[in-house]
C-alpha cells in the first residue's frame, strides 16, 4: 500500500467525525471503500453536497459551530489532500512558528485521529521561551477563524494573492494544488465559499495552510517580525514584545496581514502578559499531591481541587485534564456511591462536560439500574441542552439515555424534534428502534420525504434505509434518482456505516479504562501509573474550541 493510499484510509477512517461527538459516530468500512465510489464515472466532475452544522461547547461552555462533510465530498477532499501531500506538506514547513506541525504516521493501524497529535509538554516547550526570552508577551486571537475562512484564501496563501486572483478569472480547471483543495472545500458546503467546519481532520491541513500564508507575511523582508518572535496554536498567536511601543506596532501588523485573507481579529481576546504569567502557571503540578492519597480522602481532595482549580483557571481544561489523569485511580474506588455523588454534582453544574464523566457513570453502573437522582440527572440534562441548542451534549445525554435503556419522555422528543437536526433524528430512530419512545414518527420523518441523499439530511437518509429502521423512513431513496451517480449505492454495497449502534460500553469510548477496572478485584502493585502533566495528550482541548 503506498503511503498516500495509507493516508487517504487514515482520513476516512479518522478524522471524518468531530473527536466530540459519542462514540456511535464512527465510520465503518469507510476507509476500504473510499476507492470504489471515486472510481463512479464523473463524479469527480463537481459532486456537491451538504455539511451538517451543529453547535456543541467547549469545556468553557462556550458555543462552537461544528460540521459533518458529506461523505462523498469528504472523500473526494481526503483523496486530493493524501496524493498532493508531499506537496501541502512542504508549503507549510515554511511556517516555523505553528504548534501543530501535521505528520501522517507510516501505518493505517497506528491509534488515534488521523495524524499525530501534539502533546501539551510541546506546546509549553514554545510558549515558556516566549516568556523566557522577551519581557512581555502579547496574545492575539482570529475571531471566528474556521467559520470566517474564505476558500479562495488557500491559494492566496500558496501562490500569493496577485497570481492566485489572475489565475482565478482565467476560465480553465484547477491546475494547483491549492486551486483544487479550494474547489473542493467550496463543494463540501454547496459551492459556498465561505466557512470550513470545525471537526474533520481535512479542516485542520486547510487551516494550517491559510496560517503559513499569514505566518509568511509576518516574517516578510522589512517586517521586522522573526520566525522566532511567535507562536501560534492554530488561530491563537502569541508574539514576544521587548519594548512597549512594539505592542501596537505588531497588532497593526497582525490585523494587517490577516486581513489579506479576508479575516479579523478578535479584540476581546487581545490581552498582554509578562513573565509572571505567560505560559509559566503549571496548574497541574497542583494534583500531584493529590496522587499520594487513597480512598475517601483521595476522592474529596481530587474534586475539592478540581472545583477550586475549575474557578481559578477558566481558561483551561481543568475538568478534562484531572479525570483523565486519574481516571484508572477514580475507577478502582471502592465507595461508588461518594465518586458518583461527585460526579452527578459536577454534571448538573456543567453538562457539556458530560463526555468526560460519561466512561465512570458507564463502569459504576454496570449490571445496576439508575436512582432516581441519576435519572433526573440525563433527562434534565438533555433538556437543558435541547433548550441551549448544544446538540453535541443532547447528543451525549440521548447516548445514555440508550446506553442505560432509558425512556425518551414525550416533552423530550418535542424539543429534540424542533431543533431539526438529522444527527439528532437517527439517534432518536435508534431509540424508537430500542422501544425508548412512545408514539408515531411519521411527523417527525415527513420533513425528508423530498430531501436528496447530496443534502444535509444524508446520514438519516442512508442509516435508517440500510439499517432498515422502518419505522422511521419507508421510501428509499439510496440508488434512486435521490442518489446522484448511485454514490450512496456504493457505499451501501461496501457495507459502509456512519452510525455503530454497537459501540457501547467501556471499551467504545476513548479511554483505556476497563471492566475489569471497575469491578473491586484489582491489585495496587498492578496499578497503572498516574499521567504525569508534561505527557497530558491535550489536543482533545484543541478540538475542543478552536478559541
Amino acid at each position: 500500500m503506498s503511503r498516500a493510499d495509507i493516508r487517504f484510509r487514515r482520513l476516512l477512517d479518522r478524522g471524518f467525525y468531530p473527536q466530540e461527538l459519542p462514540p456511535t459516530f464512527r465510520t465503518k468500512n469507510f476507509g476500504t471503500s473510499g476507492s470504489a465510489l471515486l472510481a463512479i464515472n464523473g463524479l469527480n466532475s463537481g459532486y456537491s453536497g451538504s455539511t451538517i452544522f451543529l453547535d456543541g461547547s467547549n469545556f468553557q461552555g462556550n458555543h462552537r459551530t461544528f460540521g459533518v462533510i458529506n461523505p462523498v465530498n469528504y472523500c473526494l477532499l481526503s483523496r486530493h489532500i493524501a496524493d498532493e501531500w508531499s506537496e501541502i506538506a512542504k508549503f507549510m514547513r515554511k511556517s516555523r512558528s505553528s504548534l501543530f506541525q501535521l505528520k501522517f504516521p507510516n501505518s493505517i493501524s497506528e491509534g488515534g485521529r488521523s495524524f499525530e497529535k501534539v502533546t501539551f509538554s510541546s506546546k509549553l516547550k514554545h510558549q515558556q521561551y516566549l516568556s523566557s526570552s522577551y519581557p512581555v508577551v502579547l496574545c492575539l486571537d482570529i475571531n471566528r477563524f474556521y467559520g470566517s475562512i474564505y476558500t479562495h484564501s488557500i491559494p492566496w496563501a500558496a501562490l500569493g494573492k496577485a497570481q492566485a486572483k489572475a489565475r482565478l478569472s482565467g476560465p480553465r480547471q484547477p491546475q494547483h494544488w491549492s486551486e483544487k483543495l479550494d474547489r473542493l472545500a467550496q463543494y463540501c458546503n454547496d459551492r459556498q465559499t465561505i466557512g470550513i467546519p470545525i471537526g474533520p481532520d481535512t479542516s485542520r491541513i486547510i487551516s494550517e495552510v491559510i496560517l503559513t500564508g499569514i505566518d509568511t507575511d509576518l516574517t516578510k523582508s522589512g517586517s521586522g517580525i522573526s520566525t522566532t518572535q511567535f507562536v501560534h496554536s492554530i488561530d491563537d498567536y502569541e508574539f514576544g514584545i521587548t519594548y512597549n511601543n512594539q505592542l501596537d506596532i505588531i497588532s497593526v501588523k497582525f490585523e494587517r496581514s490577516i486581513r489579506q485573507f479576508e479575516l479579523r481579529s478578535n479584540e476581546y481576546k487581545k490581552r498582554v502578559e509578562d513573565g509572571r504569567t505567560a505560559g509559566m502557571e503549571l496548574w497541574q503540578h497542583r494534583f500531584d499531591y493529590v496522587s499520594k492519597l487513597e480512598g475517601n480522602s483521595f476522592i474529596e481532595a481530587l474534586f475539592s481541587l478540581i472545583w477550586e482549580e475549575k474557578k481559578r483557571t477558566p481558561d483551561a481544561n481543568v475538568v478534562g485534564y484531572a479525570l483523565r489523569r486519574f481516571r484508572k485511580k477514580i475507577a478502582h474506588q471502592l465507595d461508588r456511591g461518594q465518586v458518583l455523588r461527585h460526579l452527578q454534582r459536577l454534571a448538573f453544574a456543567a453538562p457539556h462536560l458530560i463526555s468526560w464523566i460519561a466512561p465512570f457513570f458507564v463502569g459504576f453502573k454496570a449490571g445496576d439500574d439508575l436512582d432516581s437522582a441519576q435519572k433526573r440527572l440525563i433527562r434534565w440534562s438533555a433538556s437543558e441542552s435541547a433548550r441551549r441548542h448544544d446538540i453535541v451534549t443532547l447528543l451525549w445525554f440521548l447516548y445514555l439515555h440508550l446506553h442505560f435503556d432509558l425512556r425518551i419522555e414525550m416533552q423530550l422528543f418535542r424539543d429534540c424534534f424542533d431543533i431539526d437536526n438529522p444527527l439528532v433524528d437517527l439517534v432518536l430512530s435508534h431509540a424508537k428502534h430500542n422501544n425508548l419512545v412512545q408514539g408515531a414518527f411519521s411527523h417527525m420523518v415527513s420533513r425528508y420525504d423530498s430531501v436528496k441523499l447530496n443534502s444535509a439530511s444524508w446520514i438519516f437518509l442512508y442509516e435508517v434505509e440500510r439499517k432498515s429502521w422502518n419505522h422511521s423512513y419507508k421510501n428509499g431513496k439510496i440508488g434512486t434518482s435521490y442518489d446522484d451517480f448511485g454514490a450512496y449505492d456504493t457505499l451501501r454495497n461496501g457495507n459502509v456505516e456512519f452510525y455503530d449502534p454497537s459501540q457501547f460500553g467501556l471499551l467504545s469510548f476513548n479511554t483505556d479504562l476497563t471492566d475489569a477496572d471497575f469491578d473491586g478485584h484489582w491489585q495496587h502493585e498492578h496499578e497503572q501509573r498516574d499521567h504525569d502533566w508534561s505527557d497530558y495528550d491535550e489536543d482533545d482541548e484543541d478540538w475542543g474550541g478552536y478559541i
